[in-house]
């Protein structure tokens, strides 16, 4: 099943609406639609594409939202991680948070595969040894629906 951007979706139908309030900056649902765009394209033009897996330093701010939202647009496989826990073994790029500025007017439509992989990340469970786990698409998108509806 494919599922349509939700900060595109918004994006149209409230684009003036308040959708990220950060340390950063204010954004509405239109500008981070274009920022995430920007950086979309602009990783693209580095080459990345469908399936590759590269890995952010999972940090709390607006670059790392941003970069995460244009990888998964991209189809690539995101790693995030901490700094405490090394990459070793992992076929995967440390890419650093973009600060790409929105030079996008035109936003293209986007559905997303709601069982392509999306994001990677560390747990160690009850083990206490890091494992993996991998979420797709839709892992996040209904996550995120059943909190709204709380």
């Amino acid at each position: 099943m494919k599922i349509l951007c939700p900060i595109l979706y918004h994006a149209h139908k409230n684009p003036h609406h308040r959708a990220i309030i950060s340390k950063e900056e204010t954004l509405s649902y239109l500008s981070l639609a274009k920022k995430i765009q920007s950086t979309a394209n602009h990783f693209a033009k580095q080459g990345i594409k469908k399936g590759d897996r590269l890995a952010i330093l999972a940090k709390k701010d607006l670059p790392t939202l941003i970069t995460l939202w244009a990888l998964m647009r991209l189809g690539a496989v995101t790693l995030l991680v901490r700094e405490d826990l090394p990459l070793k073994g992992h076929k995967t790029t440390l890419l650093s948070p973009a600060s790409i500025q929105a030079n996008t007017t035109k936003l293209k439509k986007h559905f997303f595969d709601q069982d392509a992989t999306a994001t990677l990340l560390y747990t160690s469970g009850t083990t206490a040894k890091p494992k993996i786990a991998m979420h797709s698409f839709g892992n996040h998108f209904y996550s995120a629906l059943g909190l709204l509806n709380k």
